[in-house]
């Protein structure tokens, strides 16, 4: 069993992927499938599946392709989505093929369209056109940027210095127990500090004792 699932996966990376020309040929939905097919088991990354896809192109299909890129370097502001609206509309108007004339031609963004068509055929859960699918992994990604950004920054603040408790800053009068002011510009009534009342002694055993150091 082992080896016939083996042997059925290198039969598939062996054959050969047919080109797409556009107007005549192979059918667009044929095409996506084989291709598809064909970059799975080969498991190419999203740069080499573009690099597959464009190699797979033949005639105007892929004229168009190079008309897009002229397009990029005549305007180097438009975005993805812009190119890839424009090619949409090639697709439902035509594409200018000399002069005033127009010749409609099979856009490569039918490769797309009809990718994420299917896959809406079988999960409702997609979107119906491919210009807002495009948009929302665009978010996220920047979303993940943002958080990866955001968790940077955590990283790389200092850790907070521990509570140290200051002195207080308002002055004390020793004279009177009030802040604001110094004993030596104090008019006020001598307070005694509560630190010193426990040693303090009793007025008439001071009064005795002063009596008998007189005698």
């Amino acid at each position: 069993m082992r080896m016939t699932m083996l042997k059925m996966k290198m039969g598939i990376r062996e054959r050969k992927c047919p080109l797409f020309r556009g107007a005549y040929g192979i059918r667009i939905e044929e095409w996506v499938e084989e291709v598809w097919a064909s970059m799975q088991a080969r498991h190419l990354g999203p740069l080499d599946q573009a690099y597959f896809i464009f190699d797979h192109l033949e005639g105007v299909a892929k004229d168009e392709i190079r008309e897009l890129k002229r397009l990029v370097r005549d305007d180097v502001a438009l975005s993805l989505l812009d190119v890839r609206a424009e090619a949409i509309r090639w697709e439902l108007e035509g594409k200018p093929n000399g002069g005033d004339q127009w010749n409609s031609v099979p856009s490569f963004c039918a490769v797309q369209n009809s990718r994420v068509q299917g896959q809406v055929a079988h999960s409702p859960t997609l979107s119906t056109t491919p210009q807002l699918a495009e948009l929302v992994a665009m978010m996220k990604k920047q979303q993940d940027q943002i958080n990866q950004l955001s968790q940077n920054l955590l990283q790389m603040q200092p850790p907070p210095l521990p509570h140290r408790f200051s002195r207080p800053s308002t002055v004390i009068c020793r004279r009177c127990q009030q802040p604001g002011h110094y004993a030596r510009e104090c008019d006020n009534e001598r307070v005694p500090s509560q630190s010193n009342n426990f040693v303090r002694t009793p007025p008439a055993v001071d009064s005795t004792i002063s009596q008998q150091a007189e005698n």
